[in-house]
């Protein structure tokens, strides 16, 4: 496992390998993540309804880098699959929740306190469980000409296999 943790190193874990170069601004916005109360900023930010369930958008904080959306899936079925073109990383974190994601070839079943990083061009989509609050992190910031909806479920230029 990588050196990613948040400074009490009790709530959050990485889940996959993530790259040398995210290690520093991931850490950042963990840290940042213990200290804030996201149920309250959830309570007091308009949610935007998307495809992936209402986002809460925080954007830049702090001067951290990359962005910060709070995500509650619980309105959802399913998040469509999709991918982030370059230089994109999207980082997962589980605040609250289980459900599943299905990242490139691999399926992660969430729990409280994983941390999983989406690599740019890796499609991806979540089956929530009942209830399912992530913090989304872009690193660099989020983009929106950058979210690509999947054309083909098996497209290996993706590295998505439904099948």
């Amino acid at each position: 496992m990588c050196a990613i943790t948040a400074s009490n190193q009790k709530f959050f874990r990485l889940t996959t390998m993530a790259p040398s170069e995210l290690h520093e601004p991931l850490g950042k916005w963990l840290r940042f993540l213990e200290l804030i109360d996201w149920r309250n900023i959830m309570h007091k930010t308009k949610a935007l309804s998307t495809p992936n369930g209402l986002i809460y958008e925080l954007g830049k904080q702090l001067g951290l880098p990359g962005t910060l959306a709070l995500c509650d899936m619980s309105t959802i079925e399913y998040a469509p699959p999709h991918y982030h073109g370059e230089p994109e990383t999207e980082v997962y974190v589980v605040l609250e929740g289980s459900g599943t994601l299905v990242v490139g070839y691999t399926e992660y079943q969430l729990e409280k306190g994983m941390i999983i990083p989406v690599l740019p061009n890796t499609a991806h989509f979540t089956i929530p469980g009942e209830t399912l609050i992530l913090a989304l992190i872009s690193l660099p910031s989020f983009n929106l000409n950058n979210l690509i909806p999947t054309p083909e479920l098996s497209d290996p230029a993706i590295c998505f296999d439904y099948n």
